[in-house]
Formats: C-alpha cells, structure tokens, sequence
C-alpha cells in the first residue's frame, strides 16, 4: 500500500524512510536522536531522514564521536540532513554545538522557529508520500511559541 499522495514510495524495495525533526538544538534533541541512530538497533529497519539545522546536527554528531567515525545509521543520516535554516540565520563563528547553545541562550525564538520548521518540514514529507513516518526529537514548547508557532 503506496503512503501519500504521491504514492513515490514502495515499501517493498527498502526498510521505511523515517523523518526525524532534531527538536530543540539548544537541548538534547540532536543528541537523543543521534543516540538512538548510533545504538545500532535500527541498523536494517529504517532509512533515516534528519529535518533541522545541519551544521547544528553535525555539530552534535562530532561532539558525541569526536573522531568523526560514527556508527553506519549515523553516517547515512548526516549525509542526507534536510536544512531548515535560512541563509544568514546560523550565528557566525560557532564551531561548536556548546558554542551554538550558548549563542542561542539569547536567542530562544531563533531556537524555537528551527524546531517548528524542522517539523513542518517532516510532516510535509509525510504528506506528499515522500517519508513512511516521523518522529520528533525533544523540543522546548516556550521556545516553539516564541518561534511563531502556537503551542498550547
């Protein structure tokens, strides 16, 4: 059975595409998400498909393995990481996901509208037959209301 509209997936051929939006970068999202990739329990059960911030993610990831050799889920899903940041929105001069958190203590909405588009932009994929399913990473609902996106 094709999923969305565009029914361009066939779930026959390959594990299932998950979307995975990298939550809150100021938090654990990028982290617990990796983790989990890295644990390797889902090594042949999915295809990853990571919607946030790249750099931010890469950032995370580098942190976590700092010789850059990570577990193969890991791997297959930086190099395929959807960026949600618009041009000139990533602050300057970061090198590191703790310099990023500290740069973004100021700046929650900046952290908040991240999130919200990463999950905007898995729901789209969803939708459009694109991703079999998503899953959200840990995000700061304050922050997700100062992005614009209303949260109860």
């Amino acid at each position: 059975m094709a999923v969305g509209r565009d029914n361009d997936i066939n779930e026959t051929a390959a594990p299932p595409i998950v979307v995975i939006s990298a939550g809150d970068v100021r938090g654990i999202g990028p982290e617990v998400l990796l983790k989990a990739l890295g644990r390797g329990e889902f090594e042949g059960a999915l295809r990853p498909l990571i919607t946030g911030p790249v750099a931010a993610v890469k950032m995370q990831a580098l942190e976590i393995w700092p010789d850059g050799v990570y577990p193969p889920l890991v791997a297959e899903a930086l190099e395929s990481v959807l960026d949600i940041a618009l041009d000139g929105e990533f602050p300057a001069g970061i090198g590191t996901i703790k310099d990023l958190r500290k740069a973004l203590a100021a700046n929650e909405a900046l952290a908040g509208r991240w999130a919200g588009r990463a999950v905007e932009r898995a729901v789209e994929l969803v939708a459009n037959g694109r991703a079999h399913s998503l899953v959200t990473a840990p995000i700061d609902k304050h922050a997700l209301n100062l992005g614009g996106y209303s949260f109860p």
